[in-house]
């Protein structure tokens, strides 16, 4: 009986040792190997391009911060040096500045002009934007197709006889947000100051244009003006333009009582496209 069992148990021991040469056979460990046993190594892979990730972000911050307080300099430079908004105190303008002559020159009316539409109304201001639009030109021939000449008083057009000017609408509405600001409406229609042949376009809304008719009196001086600009400063986002004005009688016309000889002020105000624009007129004395 105790036979058996020892000769079962070398059969295990002969078994359990025949497993471990062939684990140490295929893991390649030399069972007869006596020496210090060395760790395993494990090697970490690095990624060769993240140096370069980073250098070139750093490179691209730096360069962009520099960008940006060269932006600054020349921005807080052209502020104090040029710009007439560069404080809150007030600055006096030189009266010949080209800016200010634009702007003055915007609103600037004649005798007549005045004699025939003396407040500064919606139907004043459409004559404005024309006269804008009419310097540069962007008036055209036209002809007299669907011409109303029952809208215009003393306006007629005939093409066998005369060939109109004419503009296109959208080229009046650049005008009028350029004079005006774009938080005023247009409201399109006729532009003629008062019933005098100042103006004498028709506002024709299927052609797209308004079309200047022919006026059939004469037209006449109504009344002579001296106009002139005295003053111009600055507060911040505003100019203002003072002026002399003196009327004189015609063979014609006297004065009527509602033009007042007298100072003038004019305010403009820098709207949101950084464009002066006209905000009033008002009589200082």
């Amino acid at each position: 009986m105790n036979t058996n069992n020892q000769s079962s148990e070398t059969d295990i021991k002969a078994q359990i040792g025949q497993n471990v040469k062939e684990y140490n056979s295929a893991t390649m460990i030399d069972s007869n190997y006596t020496g210090p046993v060395q760790p395993t190594v494990i090697k970490k892979v690095r990624n060769k391009a993240i140096p370069f990730l980073l250098i070139a972000l750093l490179l691209f911050g730096g360069a962009a911060l520099y960008q940006y307080r060269e932006n600054q300099k020349l921005v807080n430079y052209y502020t104090n040096e040029y710009s007439p908004i560069a404080s809150k105190k007030e600055t006096v303008l030189e009266l010949d500045d080209p800016l200010v002559r634009r702007l003055y020159n915007m609103v600037k009316t004649t005798g007549s002009e005045d004699y025939a539409n003396p407040n500064f109304d919606i139907n004043l201001k459409r004559y404005l934007a024309y006269r804008y639009l009419s310097n540069r030109l962007l008036n055209y021939k036209s002809n007299c197709n669907k011409f109303d000449t029952t809208k215009l008083m003393y306006y007629s057009c005939n093409d066998d006889e005369y060939t109109p000017t004419s503009f296109k609408v959208e080229d009046l509405e650049v005008a009028f947000t350029t004079v005006f600001g774009d938080n005023h409406e247009i409201n399109h229609d006729n532009i003629q100051l008062g019933n005098e042949c100042i103006g004498g376009f028709e506002y024709i809304p299927e052609r797209g244009e308004y079309v200047q008719g022919k006026c059939t009196r004469n037209s006449a001086n109504l009344v002579n003006v001296d106009k002139k600009l005295t003053g111009a400063k600055s507060t911040e986002s505003h100019i203002y333009l003072e002026e002399e004005v003196r009327y004189y009688p015609t063979d014609n016309n006297q004065i009527p009582k509602y033009l007042n000889n007298g100072k003038y002020k004019y305010t403009f105000k820098l709207d949101r496209h950084y464009n002066y624009v006209y905000v009033n007129r008002e009589f200082i004395g």
